[in-house]
């Protein structure tokens, strides 16, 4: 069935032998990616226990397959989650409206996503995990699809997604129950059918505010596409809505999920809205902002220094391709920023960097650029200098999960001082609130690696545009 799908998806190969051929190497190369982390994942499954949010997603879902109702009271009552997760202290995380409405804190989404899989058991936790390694094996086959849809070559645009799958928080999300992977899969498929929308990722743009209503951020991109604002009239939206909607599957899908979401809300909250705005600390805090990047515990970089590059590479893809540059940047900046500025950025006892995984794989034509900058040769010993540690870290999260739940991954930082005796924890600072010359710093290196990266794009296009003209004359 793989290599079936994997045909389909290859079907713009030219010729038909090469597309036989890299058919069947992707084929393989998806089959033991999906094996590798099966094989791992299915060791921790009775070792680990659910950590974090993953015990009240799976209580909602098993509050619908089980009671019919996203009420949890019953739930709670009967402490019927004591099936798949033995702590009967436990408190599903509810917005408790009175003593007999106990709704969720959480997006509906995922648990809906969940609830069939409590039909075929009390305690489906394989099943999910299987799920999670099909969401995040597909994630990873779209991140290569759309690399290819925007022009990169056929290896680099199968090289970046699978580096990216191998490095945290991506490479543990297989044997964890988060929302995150999904919604990334949803994000990456609505960009690839950006400039025409189809029902599936019209669908998957819908879906989004169910599974959390922060993505709601998102939708203003995608929705763009499919509208033509210049013909907006408050006293005509009969005729706007029949000359002004380019895409009524996409807008239409868009406005029933949100009616939904709203209806629901009222029913169960009394108010349009429901726990999931309930953030606490809006903009009292600063440090998350550099702490989502280079906290020690926490931080994207410190577990992954691969995404450093994407600075780099941001540069350069501002040069070589415009739009998708600012597809990336909104949908990457404003996650980073509206999680940055709550007190609990870092996400508790979840992951390395989990609150900001969704944006991660939009990175992916960034990391890209990096490889075909001029000077090749320098800058992939510079992304494979990058790639190693976060390669590492990736192995060992995969390894010992409890490195992962408990964030000691710093701790490996001793494994690349074997191979670079250099102290580089003290580039990553353990507490919350970093120095301000070192959050200068970081902002200083950022910036500065964008406009390298700006600067040799730059120059090697004008190069191109050179030689063309002389070709031509």
């Amino acid at each position: 069935m793989a290599f079936i799908w994997v045909y389909v998806i290859l079907e713009q190969m030219d010729k038909r032998k090469t597309r036989i051929i890299q058919t069947v190497f992707i084929g393989a190369v998806f089959l033991v990616l999906f094996l590798f982390n099966l094989r791992w994942d299915r060791r921790f499954i009775n070792t680990i226990p659910l950590v974090g949010d993953e015990p009240s997603y799976m209580s909602i879902a098993d509050s619908l397959a089980t009671f019919k109702t996203a009420n949890l009271i019953q739930e709670q009552n009967t402490k019927h989650f004591l099936n798949f997760f033995p702590s009967p202290d436990f408190k599903v995380h509810s917005v408790d409206i009175s003593d007999t409405k106990h709704f969720p804190k959480h997006g509906l989404g995922w648990p809906i996503i969940l609830t069939p899989f409590f039909f075929l058991s009390n305690n489906p936790r394989l099943f999910l995990v299987i799920l999670q390694n099909i969401i995040v094996l597909t994630l990873t086959a779209n991140v290569f699809l759309w690399l290819r849809e925007k022009g990169y070559g056929f290896y680099l645009s199968l090289f970046v997604p699978f580096v990216m799958a191998l490095s945290l928080p991506i490479a543990v999300q297989t044997y964890f129950l988060f929302y995150e992977p999904l919604a990334a899969l949803c994000v990456i498929y609505a960009l690839r059918k950006w400039e025409e929308p189809n029902w599936l990722s019209s669908l998957a743009v819908a879906f989004l505010p169910w599974i959390h209503i922060k993505y709601l951020i998102f939708v203003p991109l995608f929705l763009y596409p499919g509208i033509d604002f210049s013909k907006f009239r408050l006293n005509k939206l009969k005729d706007f809505w029949n000359l002004g909607v380019k895409n009524k599957t996409l807008v239409s899908l868009f406005l029933a999920s949100i009616l939904l979401v709203i209806g629901f809300n009222l029913y169960a909250y009394g108010s349009i809205f429901s726990g999931q705005e309930k953030a606490s600390s809006f903009f009292s805090q600063y440090e998350g902002l550099i702490g989502l990047l280079v906290n020690l515990k926490d931080g994207l970089i410190a577990s992954a220094p691969i995404y450093l590059a994407a600075f780099l590479g941001l540069g350069a893809l501002f040069v070589n391709n415009r739009k998708l540059f600012w597809q990336v940047t909104y949908l990457a900046g404003f996650l980073w920023f509206m999680t940055g500025i709550f007190s609990d950025w870092s996400g508790g006892q979840a992951p390395t960097a989990r609150m900001i995984m969704t944006i991660l794989p939009v990175l992916a034509p960034a990391l890209a650029e990096v490889l075909i900058l001029p000077f090749k040769w320098f800058f992939r010993v510079f992304f494979g200098l990058l790639m190693v540690p976060s390669l590492m870290l990736g192995l060992r999260g995969k390894m010992d999960p409890f490195s992962v739940i408990n964030k000691h991954l710093y701790d490996n930082l001793n494994i690349m001082k074997s191979f670079f005796p250099y102290d580089f924890e003290k580039w990553f600072p353990l507490q919350h609130k970093l120095g301000l010359n070192l959050n200068l710093l970081w902002i200083v290196i950022f910036v500065a690696l964008f406009v390298l990266g700006f600067y040799l794009a730059k120059k090697q296009k004008t190069l191109h545009k050179i030689e063309r003209n002389l070709i031509q004359s």
